[in-house]
């Protein structure tokens, strides 16, 4: 289809019909999405709203994926005027997948994402769709890819640490950024320049001649108070806030085994050079409610998610415990008297809330070499 109406293609039966046998749909996905498109095509009225959704995310505006054009005023539907949207963009991406020369499984991988999600929305709502899509543009903006059980996309490192390596015999420490304001137990004090916990104290960070002067992290991911003083000499900084990096994040789904992990960044290290060769990264990183460092005291050294955190060097991100109860228990602020405990993660985080304990809500990594 030619011209400004090009978008309604890939909503076409036969295309989205295509599109959910290369996904490997559910059925019963695959017939939600097609009955939609089908009243979204019949409607004028959705129609309109169909094309406005395309052109905020693909129209080249800058507009942003979220916004008053996701309705929720339009029952069933207003989840699938979202998915219909998002999906407008598949030749825009195809055609970049195909000037990189992306091979086909990592396509596959790469949209997994979409079932994924619409399986959250139908466990919220009841009913198949997509919410916010922000998260997704990455994917259809061609920066994100899935590289097995891991998904890795260009970034830059975070302004929460400073990496240094000795010359020599490579052990790494890390600094924390001046100015960072902690709490009493090292975490990342998430209300940055309030003081009403006690113990909050701030970090300096100071390069004076051949010196850096500041607060080590801790191998469990805390800062410290004390003061080091490494030198340039020894000492050489190799990674800085800004420098460029893959980021990597988890997709729900399979046991997040460490074997596994470490097959996905050795796929990313050979595939960014290949196929995005202009981001020349200096390293791997990551910043996720899983880092936490508090699971260590919760689970046995043997837990998937004991042994990720062990990949990696942390470093305290503020952050806040919503995000660690809304992906365990399926709520921000759940009632964990009623909340299900069908799992040995749930008991151990029920337990410590229970005893008074807190989560820092997120932590960092830079994935070790060494």
């Amino acid at each position: 289809m030619a011209g400004e109406e090009a978008w309604r293609e890939p909503v076409a039966d036969a295309p989205l019909a295509a599109t959910a046998a290369w996904l490997d749909w559910p059925p019963d996905l695959a017939a939600a999405v097609r009955a939609a498109a089908t009243r979204f095509r019949s409607s004028p009225a959705l129609t309109a709203l169909l094309r406005d959704g395309h052109q905020r995310l693909f129209g080249g505006d800058g507009r942003s994926p979220r916004g008053d054009w996701i309705r929720s005023d339009l029952g069933e539907d207003a989840g699938m005027l979202p998915f219909l949207a998002l999906l407008t963009g598949l030749p825009s991406l195809r055609a970049g997948w195909d000037r990189r020369g992306i091979p086909e499984e990592v396509r596959i991988e790469t949209l997994s994402d979409i079932r994924l999600w619409a399986t959250v929305y139908r466990a919220n709502h009841g009913t198949w769709g997509l919410a916010d899509l922000g998260w997704l543009m990455h994917h259809f903006d061609g920066t994100l890819f899935r590289l097995g059980r891991l998904q890795a996309m260009p970034g830059e490192f975070p302004k929460f640490a400073h990496v240094f390596r000795r010359r020599g015999d490579g052990a790494v420490t890390l600094l924390c950024p001046d100015g960072q304001v902690y709490d009493a137990g090292g975490r990342a004090y998430w209300r940055r320049g309030e003081t009403d916990e006690p113990g909050i104290w701030t970090a300096r960070l100071a390069r004076e001649g051949g010196s850096v002067r500041g607060h080590p992290v801790t191998p469990a991911g805390a800062a410290a108070r004390e003061v080091v003083t490494l030198s340039v000499a020894a000492w050489e900084e190799i990674l800085a806030p800004g420098d460029p990096i893959l980021d990597l994040h988890i997709p729900a789904g399979e046991p997040l085994t460490s074997e596994a992990c470490r097959a996905s960044v050795a796929r990313a290290r050979a595939f960014f050079p290949r196929h995005c060769p202009e981001h020349a990264f200096k390293g791997f990183s990551c910043w996720a409610w899983l880092l936490d460092p508090v699971f260590q005291q919760l689970l046995p050294p043997t837990a998937n998610i004991v042994q990720f955190q062990a990949l990696f060097h942390l470093f305290p991100v503020p952050g806040n415990e919503g995000q660690v109860m809304e992906r365990i228990f399926g709520a921000k602020r759940p009632d964990l008297s009623h909340a299900p405990r069908g799992d040995r993660l749930r008991h151990a985080v029920q337990a410590y809330v229970d005893g008074g304990g807190r989560f820092a809500g997120a932590g960092g990594g830079v994935l070790r070499t060494d």
